[in-house]
């Protein structure tokens, strides 16, 4: 689903080319739904 292309420096995901700015995008979605997930434990982000 996910090809990474080494030569051309490329992403492509499901055949469609990932131009920077919509990888930027969907690695900060995929941030904030782990920080979401995690949001319970946010106390603890600080400490260590």
């Amino acid at each position: 689903m996910v090809k990474w292309d080494r030569d051309q420096q490329r992403v492509w995901v499901a055949g469609w080319r990932l131009h920077h700015g919509l990888t930027g995008a969907v690695l900060a979605v995929a941030g904030g739904l782990l920080m979401a997930h995690d949001w319970k434990d946010r106390t603890e982000w600080i400490h260590h």
